[in-house]
């Protein structure tokens, strides 16, 4: 896998995520939607490399904006680029959620025992708490019709 640097992720995000429309976001979007965390000129600089060396807050909402984690900006988070594009297609899309669990089963069957382990007390947690967060929904409905 090749590194690359931030212009190329930041650019990689703008052809990944795609507005309504199915086109690229602008940078007044961004720095509109992002309540001027990050101004349109700042987004343009990252995105061409003008600038490389951006500050936390910066970096922070961009990741915001384009739900990423964070750590993608970092040298070598470019190892994260499959998860994002599997993660941003599965709204609705039975065929990008298939495409998410043979990857977590692929990653899965590479760890050792303990790392194992690990995700499976995680993903427990969040199957827990998704079933506390959907009975917590489905209750006001359900006392609405007795």
């Amino acid at each position: 896998m090749t590194h690359k640097n931030l212009a190329q992720k930041v650019d990689w995000l703008f052809t990944l995520c795609l507005n309504e429309q199915g086109r690229q976001f602008t940078y007044g979007h961004i720095q509109r939607a992002t309540n001027s965390r990050i101004t349109a000129s700042y987004v343009w600089k990252l995105r061409t490399g003008t600038m490389s060396n951006p500050g936390l807050c910066a970096l922070q909402a961009l990741a915001d904006f384009f739900a990423v984690p964070l750590c993608y900006f970092a040298d070598g988070g470019e190892y994260l680029e499959q998860s994002i594009r599997v993660a941003h297609s599965l709204q609705g899309n039975g065929q990008a959620r298939q495409e998410a669990l043979r990857l977590l089963t692929e990653h899965a069957n590479t760890l050792s025992d303990r790392a194992l382990g690990a995700v499976l007390e995680m993903t427990e947690y969040f199957h827990h708490f998704q079933e506390q967060e959907f009975s917590a929904v489905q209750e006001p409905v359900l006392a609405g019709r007795a």
